[in-house]
């Protein structure tokens, strides 16, 4: 949904490209700040604690990518901001959930 409002302003494949390299960037970072608590939150709290947890990795590497990029309009960073971290989100969520999955085995045996 962020993108396509974006979309409206800049050219996909660029948005993509940015969202894609930010995404990557962090997702590394992020992972290392929420592993420990967010597997044993429900779906939704962990969902919250991941933004949290995100939001100033996302800045630091979004100014990094953004400083590279010299077209860049950077009254849309916000918006590109805003599709980053839904993204970052998402794929830190199915982290969990595979977290989740390898540790029930173990969890059940104790």
């Amino acid at each position: 949904m962020m993108l396509e409002r974006l979309s409206l302003y800049l050219n996909r494949t660029q948005i993509a490209n940015i969202v894609d390299r930010v995404v990557t960037r962090s997702h590394h970072a992020v992972w290392q700040r929420v592993r420990e608590r967010a597997w044993s939150m429900t779906p939704y709290e962990a969902r919250g604690y991941i933004r949290a947890r995100a939001a100033l990795v996302i800045e630091r590497e979004m100014s990094i990518v953004l400083a590279e990029l010299n077209d860049f309009p950077f009254v849309h960073a916000k918006l590109v901001a805003a599709a980053v971290s839904e993204r970052l989100v998402d794929r830190t969520l199915g982290d969990v959930s595979r977290m989740r999955r390898a540790t029930e085995p173990l969890r059940r045996a104790a």
